[in-house]
This record gives C-alpha cells, sequence and structure tokens, in this order.
C-alpha cells in the first residue's frame, strides 16, 4: 500500500467516527455564539465554555474579501473589529468598524442571502433574517460581551438538538450539510474531464494542487507539498501541475487532512530523529486505527513522553542511570514477549501482532517534502526487530527495568560535541549535526532489522578521536551494536557481551582493555591532578598502537612502582591492576600491531569501554586484594 493511499484509508474510517473534517470542512477553533429565534431575532451573542476546534466549511483566503459559510470572525458576522481609541488619556481596544469591516460584513450577508435563498429549513432561515435586520451599532447598544470581537463565531437555534440530545450548530443541520457541500471545492482542477484516481482507481475530477502539510520540522510554517510540481523537468506529455500524476480532489484532501493530523502537536504520533519528522500510525486487519498499538510503538522509538529516559545527568558517568520505573518495565516486557512471538497479556493492551505499522520520515526541500523512509509491517515484525536492536545495545550497568535510548539520541552521538571548560561536560554543538540522511537510514535499520548505516562507524570513530578519547555509554552502545550486526554476525564471528570478557583474545579488544588500565593506574598514582591519558594518546592509540604502547608501557611501571609504595587502597590496586595486565599481556602476540582498521578501532573502544565500566564493579576485588598483602 502506498502512502498516500494508505493516508486515505486511515482518513475514511476517522471521518465516519467524527474525529476528522469530512470533504468541504476544516477544523476551526470557535470562539462563540450566535444564539437566534426562528424569526430571526438575536436571543445572545455568548462565549462558549472553551474556544474548541469544530469542523466548519472551509474557506481559501488571503488578503481578499471571501466569506466563509455559516460561521466567521466578527468582522464578516457582525461588522465589528477591535479598534484601538483612546480613553482617560491612554489608548485601549474597543469593538468597532475598520477600514474594510463595512465591505466584509456586506459580502458575507450577500453570499448568505444568495446561498440560503428560499430554503424552508428553520434554522437557515433564521441566520439569514438576521443578516437582514442586523446592524454593527447595536452590539454596544444591546450591551454585548466584548471579549467575542476578533474571535470566531457559528449560529445557533435556540433550543435545537440532534438526535442524541447536545446542542446543534446551524452548520451540522442535515439543510445545511447539504447546502454547503453544493459550493465549488476550493481545489483548482486540472481538468475538465474525469480522470483515473491513482489513489482510489475511480474517475473523478483531479486536484491540480495538493493540499500543504503542516507540522514538519524545518519546513515553512505556512506549509509545505508532499505532492508537487513546480518545474518543466518535473512534467511529462505536456501535462501541467496535477495532471503529471492525477489525484482525484476527494483523495488529495482525505490523505492531506489524515496527515495533518497526525503531525499535530500533541497529536502522539509524531517524533524528531534527526532531520527527519518520523510519523507513524497502526492499523488492525478489519482497518480501523489501532490505538493501543500506537502507543507501544511510541514508547519502542522514544516518541512519547510517559516513559523516562536511559541516560540523564552527565553522559559521562556510566552509573548514573534512572532505572525507568514500571513503565519501562512494562514497554520492555511488552517488545520482548512479542518479538519472540509470546503472547501478551490481555490486560496490557490486547495488543494483536498482526496489527499493520506505518512509519514515514519526512524532511523539508525547499517548499516540499522529501520522503527519507517509508516502512510498513506488522506488529510481530516491528517489535522483533526492536528487541533485537536493543539486544545488540545492551551494555552491563543496565538494569532491566531501564529504557534503551531512542533512535534520535543515537543519530545525535554522530554530530560534534565539544567541551565546556567550566563546567567540564561535553555538549552536543548545535549546528553540528550528523548528515541528514543517516536518521532515516538509522531508523530503518532498526525497524527492518537489517545493518546499521554503514557511515555511521566511521562518523563515531572520527567524534571520539576529535573529542580526545571521550566514550559515553551511548556511543559505546552504538559500536558494539554496528560490531555485532554489521560485522561479527556477517563473518560468523563471536559477538561481542554486554560486560568485559576475559576470555576474548582479539588483539584490539585486548589492546583497549590495556589502554583503560594504564589510565587508570596513571590516574590513581598522580591523584587525577594531570592531564589524562585519555586526552594525550587515546587517539593514536586506538589507530596506530605500535607507535604509543611501548611508552605507555614504561609510564605504567612508574605508576605501579608508585601505588606499590603506597598503603591501604593505594596497595591494594596496584596488586588487582597487575594481575589484570599480565592476564592481558599474556592473551596477546609478540608484536603490537602498527595500525588497525575501522572494525579493530570499534574492538578496541569496546574493549577500553567495558574494562572501565569493569571499574565500578571491581572495589570488592581491590579490597580483597588490601586484606591478601596484609596477611
Amino acid at each position: 500500500m502506498t502512502i498516500l493511499q494508505s493516508l486515505a484509508r486511515r482518513y475514511a474510517y476517522l471521518t465516519q467516527t467524527g474525529e476528522l473534517a469530512e470533504p468541504g470542512l476544516a477544523p476551526i477553533k470557535i470562539g462563540f455564539e450566535i444564539v437566534l429565534e426562528p424569526d430571526g431575532r438575536l436571543k445572545r451573542i455568548a462565549l462558549l465554555d472553551r474556544a474548541e476546534p469544530m469542523h466548519v466549511p472551509s474557506v481559501n483566503r488571503t488578503a481578499q474579501i471571501k466569506p466563509a459559510t455559516l460561521w466567521d470572525k466578527t468582522a464578516y458576522l457582525l461588522g465589528l473589529i477591535n479598534v484601538e481609541v483612546e480613553k482617560d488619556g491612554a489608548t485601549v481596544k474597543h469593538p468597532g468598524v475598520g477600514k474594510r469591516t463595512a465591505a466584509e460584513h456586506a459580502a458575507f450577508v450577500a453570499h448568505h442571502t444568495e446561498l440560503i435563498g428560499d430554503s424552508k429549513d428553520e434554522g437557515l432561515r433564521a441566520v439569514c433574517l438576521f443578516l437582514e435586520s442586523w446592524t454593527p451599532d447595536r452590539f454596544e447598544s444591546e450591551g454585548h460581551d466584548a471579549a467575542v470581537v476578533d474571535q470566531n463565531g457559528v449560529f445557533r437555534l435556540d433550543g435545537d438538538t440532534d438526535a442524541n440530545g447536545h446542542r446543534r450548530f446551524v452548520h451540522e443541520r442535515p439543510a445545511a450539510r447539504a447546502l454547503w457541500k453544493t459550493i465549488e471545492p476550493q481545489t483548482d482542477r486540472a481538468t475538465d474531464g474525469l480522470i483515473m484516481c491513482l489513489v482510489t482507481g475511480m474517475r473523478a475530477p483531479t486536484a491540480r494542487l495538493h493540499p500543504t502539510i503542516k507540522g514538519v520540522a524545518g519546513a515553512q510554517s505556512s506549509g509545505a507539498s508532499l505532492v508537487s510540481f513546480n518545474e518543466r523537468a518535473f512534467t511529462s506529455h505536456g501535462w501541467s501541475q496535477g495532471a503529471n500524476a492525477p489525484v482525484s480532489e476527494e483523495a488529495a484532501h482525505a490523505y492531506g487532512t489524515a496527515l495533518n493530523a497526525l503531525l499535530a502537536k500533541g497529536s502522539g504520533h509524531s517524533t524528531r530523529v534527526g532531520d527527519a519528522t518520523v510519523v507513524f500510525w497502526a492499523e488492525t486487519v478489519d482497518g480501523e486505527p489501532a490505538t493501543a498499538e500506537e502507543k507501544l510503538v511510541a514508547g519502542a522509538i522514544g516518541a512519547d513522553e510517559e516513559f523516562p529516559e536511559l541516560w540523564t545527568g552527565d553522559e559521562d558517568d556510566v552509573t548514573d542511570i534512572d532505572a525507568g520505573g514500571e513503565d519501562a518495565t512494562r514497554l520492555r516486557e511488552i517488545v520482548v514477549r512479542l518479538g519472540q512471538g509470546r503472547p501478551v497479556d490481555t490486560r496490557l493492551g490486547g495488543l494483536d501482532p498482526r496489527t499493520a505499522i506505518h512509519v514515514l520520515g519526512l524532511s523539508p526541500n525547499n517548499a516540499r517534502l522529501a520522503v527519507r523512509f517509508w516502512h510498513v509491517g506488522s506488529l510481530g515484525e516491528l517489535t522483533r526487530n526492536i528487541a533485537r536492536h536493543w539486544e545488540d545495545m545492551a551494555l552491563a550497568l543496565d538494569p532491566r527495568g531501564s529504557r534503551p535510548p531512542a533512535p534520535w539520541q543515537l543519530v545525535s552521538e554522530a554530530g560534534r560535541h565539544v567541551h565546556d571548560e567550566s563546567s567540564g561536560r561535553w555538549k552536543a554543538l548545535k549546528g553540528a549535526g550528523p548528515p541528514a540522511r543517516l536518521s532515516g537510514e538509522m531508523l530503518r535499520a532498526i525497524l527492518e532489522g537489517t545493518d546499521y548505516p554503514g557511515s555511521l562507524l566511521t562518523m563515531l570513530l572520527m567524534r571520539v578521536r576529535a573529542e580526545r578519547g571521550r566514550v559515553p555509554p551511548r556511543k559505546a552502545a552504538l559500536f558494539k551494536a554496528i560490531f555485532n550486526r554489521n560485522i561479527a554476525r556477517g563473518r560468523k564471528e563471536e559477538v561481542l557481551g554486554m560486560a568485559l570478557d576475559r576470555t576474548r583474545e582479539d588483539v584490539a579488544y585486548l589492546l583497549g582493555r590495556l589502554f583503560a588500565l594504564y589510565e587508570w593506574s596513571e590516574e590513581a598514582a598522580s591523584g587525577g591532578r594531570v592531564a589524562s591519558l585519555r586526552d594525550r594518546y587515546f587517539a593514536t592509540a586506538s589507530a596506530t598502537p605500535e607507535r604509543v604502547f611501548g611508552t605507555l608501557g614504561i609510564s605504567y611501571g612508574h605508576n605501579h612502582a608508585k601505588l606499590r609504595k603506597g598503603e591501604g587502597r593505594n596497595k591494594g590496586l596496584a596488586i588487582m591492576l597487575e594481575k589484570e595486565v599480565t592476564g592481558v599481556i599474556g592473551a596477546m602476540p609478540a608484536d603490537v600491531p602498527r595500525a588497525f582498521s575501522g572494525e579493530d578501532q570499534a574492538r578496541f573502544i569496546i574493549g577500553y569501554y567495558h574494562q572501565m565500566q569493569d571499574r565500578y564493579t571491581s572495589r570488592n576485588v581491590v579490597e580483597t586484594a588490601e586484606e591478601t598483602e596484609e596477611t
């Protein structure tokens, strides 16, 4: 199913439930109502309890005078706007008539007089009679609430209700609905004849211009087109505009309305990943929106707000992890069970693995939108791939209740970070993020279970070298995931685990461990008062180890001797370090490699990170070593 077909299908269902506007209607925030008697007499002009969007007949106007149908702002409805007047030496706003207000109100009256004509509907006749008798000066003389001025208003017949007993506005009456459907659609037609629609397969008038889409980060605030033909190079066979890819007016309205609703702020159906705005929705096997499954997808890709982040505070502190609480535990449980094909308790939402999941990535491209990726799959397939991604990313010190980082957090690791000397922290540099294409490639790999982007490893290595060996948890998790999925499994090699593996004999992994041990010894011996080994040597050690490990070994000898001469904890640390260093060197070949490939550099970094993580679990080892020395 194509993007437009899927969106049109969602629109068709949501219009039946009243959640989306039918063709010819638009959601407009309405602030007040004009309540009329059947003979057109005004009963009251009153603010609604709260301004809320209503589905009212759409109108497309810019600077020209063009009235809406059965609703509008007070300039058209009542011939009034707020004007500035002098009162008691101060300038205040007061209901009055502006430069073109009279013309706007006259156009509104003429439009409805012609449209309603001799209609027999009681509500429509009341509107027509009211407009014939209304004059703007009555507003102040009759003491109406000035708070309604400049807001949008609608008409209502006093006491009018629908079949359920709810109040009904005039534009909602059956006669009114039949009336505004006769108004010529706002969309320009590409041809006078009927052409087969590429979305529905039906013959219908073709939309010359497609609807504008709002809510895509970085795109024009007024909206951008998903489908457009603005240059001769994009046309064929002499067709112009929408005739090059004929989509009916009805289908264009359907996909545009559905996509704008998904992108709306607070909809819970979109998130940012790099430069892409990611939109997602779920559909049951019967074609109905699947709310529970949509919430699960939102949580799994980090598009929700109800689950806490995994890493908080200082990214360089691997112990600073939020366990995530019951919500994150529940999320992980559902995803893992579905991914393994196991049933999910109905109390967890009654989720159906057959539910279709649609994920669309959009990026701005001048006045148009570019499709970064389009993924359609089942919920079972999606959760299986996400569970696999989480497994690839898993590291030690990652509690089972915690939540893995969201895709947008992972992509940001390939961007440039700078060191803030005042706070001592590394911060993302604004405007120096990863390449635009990376976001779509990364999310596609997660959703479809394919290899991670090949360029990601290179970019991460460049960032580690430029940032003086800084390897925060998310970056380390990415190195591990890329190595296991892109390299080890493809060659049927042993994958890297979550924590330190003392049995692993990869030279690069061993040298990474050795560098971490050397760094620890220098830090302990100097009390952290000198520039760290990582700042000075990490970039060279990870790429061309032969150049520096001889020097590092000599330096370690001096530091270790200093620790041995110490007392208490330093002496215990020296014993533990000697045991670890001896074990690593004993497993290595005689010669240190001259240079490392990108894959080996990834092994080095993971070995380094695993050994550094082990420091936080080695306190008992140091204490045991102290006791052994004393004995």
